[in-house]
């Protein structure tokens, strides 16, 4: 049980990450 919520909690953040990283970098 506590997997769970940290593989959710931990791929919410990466697909944020992911999504600003992506813009930021086709800028550059």
């Amino acid at each position: 049980c506590s997997q769970l919520p940290v593989t959710e909690n931990a791929q919410e953040p990466q697909r944020r990450f992911s999504r600003k990283s992506t813009p930021r970098q086709t800028q550059i």
